[in-house]
């Protein structure tokens, strides 16, 4: 998968730390779905009930693997998913900073004061008329 050039020249932009973990692959299914419902719920069901399961499989390799080797498959098995997550989560908040500093944020003021004039004069004729069928 090549990047752009104007995707290079934002990933030169940003730290080290992120270009590194955005070197590790995505966790995705798109391969196997191109349906964005499998992926909420690839989300919210299947990844929470494996790391539960992880969890009960560090306890079992802590448990009877000797000493050295029980730690470090914990370690590189952690390690592995804390890595997958962190790539989604840099790239969603890359995503997010460029979104918002891209588009920049203008706030007309006049435009605003006169919404929210029109907003309160309405609602006084809405409590007028109100009063008015009592």
């Amino acid at each position: 998968m090549e990047l752009k050039e104007s995707e290079r020249e934002e990933n030169i932009k940003i730290p080290l730390f992120y270009r590194i973990i955005l070197k590790v692959p995505k966790l995705t299914l798109d391969s196997v779905t191109e349906n964005e419902k499998f992926q909420g719920i690839f989300w919210a069901a299947i990844l929470p009930s494996f790391l539960i399961c992880d969890f009960l499989l560090n306890v079992l390799f802590i448990a009877v693997l000797s000493f050295p080797l029980n730690f470090l498959s914990v370690i590189i098995f952690n390690g592995v998913i804390v890595l997958f997550i962190l790539r989604i989560l840099v790239e969603r908040a890359l995503n997010s900073e460029k979104a918002y500093f891209s588009k920049g944020f203008n706030w007309n003021f006049e435009k605003s004061l006169e919404d929210y004039s029109l907003l309160i004069n309405r609602r006084g004729e809405n409590k007028s008329n109100d009063d008015k069928q009592f």
